[in-house]
């Protein structure tokens, strides 16, 4: 093989190996992106869940409290 020949095909491996690692850095980057999705949308409906159990908590409470005020307002004083 000449030397021509055999430094162009020393350069297509260097170019092909330098693509797969930019392809493998983009799928690296890809799945961390995924996951911090995932976390952050994890997290969303977690706070989503705990504020709907504290609005649920203060209508219950309300409505324990109305009970008790009818209570106290219908007895007799």
């Amino acid at each position: 093989m000449d030397p021509e020949t055999a430094a162009l095909i020393a350069q297509l491996q260097l170019e092909d190996q330098e693509e797969r690692q930019r392809e493998d850095e983009r799928r690296r980057q890809l799945q961390a992106d995924e996951e911090l999705a995932r976390k952050e949308q994890q997290s969303e409906a977690q706070e989503w869940q705990a504020h709907q159990h504290e609005q649920e908590q203060r209508v219950r409470q309300q409505r324990e409290q109305i009970i008790r005020d009818e209570s106290r307002a219908a007895s007799p004083q």
